[in-house]
């Protein structure tokens, strides 16, 4: 699997910048409510994450599109794979 090419090229600038997109959760009723080490969130609730770009996830799971070997962050910008092609 190789690291979708938006996100490879962001993770390059914010290194080169000091900067960091893994954000703390907002609060409210849509942040993520798994934190614990190796426990995943639901498979609706990182589904609903992957399709909302929502960067609160980024760092807790990636997303893997199987017909082009490619995973990525949940917030990536890159135009979202047909749910049957993804997996977590």
């Amino acid at each position: 699997m190789t690291l979708c090419y938006i996100c490879l090229i962001m993770e390059t600038l914010n290194t080169q910048t000091g900067s960091t997109k893994i954000l703390p959760p907002s609060g409210g009723e849509d942040a993520p409510l798994v934190r614990q080490r190796g426990v995943l969130p639901s498979e609706r609730e990182m589904k609903k994450a992957v399709y909302s770009k929502d960067s609160s996830y980024d760092g807790i799971f990636f997303v893997a599109v199987k017909t082009t070997n490619i995973f990525c962050r949940p917030s990536c910008p890159a135009r979202k794979p047909m749910e049957k092609n993804i997996t977590f």
